[in-house]
């Protein structure tokens, strides 16, 4: 008669130990994670006592004023940056301004800064430009660019931007 072989049955014997150690181990991990939630004084949301009635309930943001809108059809000169004691500056040109035109030309034929080196230092010039929702149009005595003193200087820096974006302002306080 031949001897039988027990290896097989170690075998099985293990993986079945190995599984219900496993079973046991995240059980009682489950267990250890309630007793130790269960001994927290407070919980970390406490419910109201009474109910909410809704109508009752004021809304997060509150009620906005009518925001004029505009749409700037041409494209345009958004000024980014203003230097200080600069031209821009003295005239009160601010950041958020859009530049349309320099003279009577538009922004949409030349960029800007080419409308600006057509002049000289000491001109003065016409500005047409929007703020918030009005526009208006002031006159800038340009100063000499601080790199080279033979040609103009603004002291802006802005973004050309095209045309036919909307925008909504907050209405004029100045």
């Amino acid at each position: 008669m031949e001897k039988k072989s027990s290896a097989p049955i170690i075998i099985v014997v293990g993986i079945l130990a190995l599984l219900f150690g496993c079973v046991l181990g995240g059980f009682l991990g489950g267990v250890a994670s309630y007793l130790i939630a269960s001994r927290v004084s407070e919980p970390a949301y406490v419910a109201p006592e009474q109910d909410v009635i809704p109508d009752r309930v004021r809304p997060l943001v509150p009620d906005m004023p009518d925001i004029p809108e505009i749409v700037i059809p041409a494209p345009f000169a958004l000024v980014t940056a203003v230097a200080p004691d600069s031209p821009a500056e003295d005239a009160g040109i601010q950041v958020g301004d859009v530049i349309a035109q320099v003279n009577g030309e538009g922004v949409a034929d030349s960029s800007l800064a080419d409308l600006v080196a057509k002049h000289k230092p000491g001109d003065r010039i016409t500005i047409t430009m929007q703020r918030r929702a009005s526009e208006r149009e002031i006159e800038v005595v340009l100063g000499e660019n601080p790199d080279d003193p033979d040609k103009p200087w603004l002291g802006i820096t802005y973004r050309a931007m095209p045309g036919g974006m909307r925008q909504q302002f907050a209405p004029d306080s100045d």
